[in-house]
């Protein structure tokens, strides 16, 4: 199945107008409906004049290619749409390309009157951010934009002052003329439609910061709809917004006291955990590693995990811990213990499954000799460690007695019934039944 950016991709490729440039103009509606008829992604990609695939740029090259290849190729003439594409995704994406934007200024004159709304905000937005423009291309995009003011957008309005904020062309006065003029106005007016766009908010309080317009009209607005919105809730966001507001309140520069809104974003701030424990709010800074280190042994927070360290022990909490650690040890020799046994158990059976019977009865009474001595080995060490004044561990010693005397008398128990089975001697095999007998009385205390 083709995805729909590969069809996206095709459909630009079938109808490129300018074969020469790369770059084709966005599909009819028509051609849309054709294409897509049941998918939103034409409305996500296609339907806006100003997109382009910057997502993309491992495979297409990003703005950058396409801003080289024009370059190369000055000499042909470019639309509007493709003018205005180009400019706006520089601005946005941060890229400097002063020879594009002066090829682009060369055909002014065919853009005058020829120009949406939608495509003025796009160069004026690559104007004003990229700093890569002429005053003379600001100016003439500014008149262009002004045709069509009425059908700019609140969302595009608070974009513009945000890219202005950016530009070092102009100076302080022409800035705050043209947004006191003509942006402003029309934020205000459709105020109801952004006031709940928490992205755009955002980025109207920073520009604002960044120009120092501080108009009262449009920061109370502003200020007033932060508050509201709970959703604005993201750390660093709210750190910004509460150090911006505490800076502006120390310079004296605002037209009223700030007291009260730093301190309610201070609230907020002390609200978040994911915040209190690596921010300093009172001193407005992180936290250092060190400061955190210090304060390891406070941790209120389950983000607050820093790394794994030793941490003093009381006196209850040393015994416990010796406690459970002579456990394991008694535990350890016990395994130990019964791994030998097994093992000398396994190369008799060996021995005499390969007929080797004077070797297996000749050794027999060693290794019974050598259990013993394992069995006394750690019953002196437990003598010396552990096991002196807990009953349990008492009733734990007299068990593995029993267990070791239990496989004593199994072990020869199997020596007798391979011995039978061999053709042993019934003399010797009664005799070493006697032996048995007489060392379990022996042992009984």
């Amino acid at each position: 199945m083709i995805s729909n950016f590969t069809k996206y991709t095709r459909l630009i490729q079938s109808l490129s107008n300018v074969k020469s440039y790369g770059f084709a103009s966005f599909p009819t509606t028509d051609q849309q409906k054709v294409l897509f008829p049941k998918s939103r992604f034409k409305n996500m990609i296609i339907k806006d004049d100003l997109h382009f695939p910057q997502e993309n740029k491992k495979f297409n090259g990003g703005i950058e290619k396409l801003c080289e290849h024009y370059k190369r190729n000055t000499h042909i003439e470019i639309e509007p749409v493709n003018a205005a594409m180009m400019m706006y995704n520089c601005g946005k994406y941060n890229v400097y390309e002063p020879v594009v934007f002066e090829e682009i200024e060369r055909h002014l004159t065919k853009f005058e009157d020829n120009m949406k709304s939608r495509w003025a905000f796009g160069c004026l937005y690559g104007a004003y951010k990229s700093n890569a423009s002429t005053l003379r291309g600001i100016k003439f995009f500014q008149n262009e934009l002004v045709k069509h003011i009425e059908q700019i957008t609140p969302k595009e309005s608070a974009e513009l002052v945000y890219a202005m904020s950016f530009n070092a062309q102009l100076s302080e006065e022409q800035k705050f003329s043209f947004l006191k003029t003509h942006l402003q106005p029309l934020i205000v007016k459709n105020w109801k439609k952004l006031e709940h766009e928490k992205y755009h908010l955002f980025m109207l309080f920073q520009a604002i910061n960044k120009l120092q317009y501080f108009d009262q009209e449009l920061c109370e607005l502003v200020l007033t709809a932060l508050k509201s919105r709970k959703s604005f809730s993201r750390g660093l966001q709210l750190i910004e917004v509460y150090e911006t507001l505490a800076k502006i309140q120390a310079s004296g520069s605002f037209y009223r006291d700030l007291s009260a809104d730093v301190g309610f974003w201070k609230d907020r701030l002390k609200s978040k955990d994911s915040v209190v424990w690596r921010y300093d709010i009172e001193n407005m800074k992180w936290f250092t590693y060190q400061d955190l280190k210090a304060d390891r042994d406070n941790y209120k927070f389950p983000e607050q995990v820093l790394q794994t360290y030793t941490k003093e022990l009381t006196e209850e909490e040393r015994i416990k811990k010796e406690a459970e650690e002579q456990e394991k040890e008694i535990e350890r020799q016990e395994q130990e213990r019964d791994k030998r046994m097994n093992d000398i158990v396994k190369e008799r059976y060996q021995l005499i499954m390969r007929g080797d019977m004077d070797n297996a009865l000749k050794e027999f009474d060693d290794d019974a000799d050598e259990v013993e001595d394992v069995d006394m080995e750690f019953s002196s060490d437990e003598e010396e460690g552990v096991i002196q004044e807990s009953a349990n561990k008492k009733k734990r010693e007299e068990e593995a007695r029993r267990l070791q005397k239990e496989k004593l008398a199994q072990e020869k128990k199997l020596r007798k019934a391979m011995l039978k089975t061999a053709g042993g001697d019934k003399e010797k095999v009664k005799k070493d039944d006697d032996d048995a007998a007489a060392e379990s009385k022996e042992e009984e205390p």
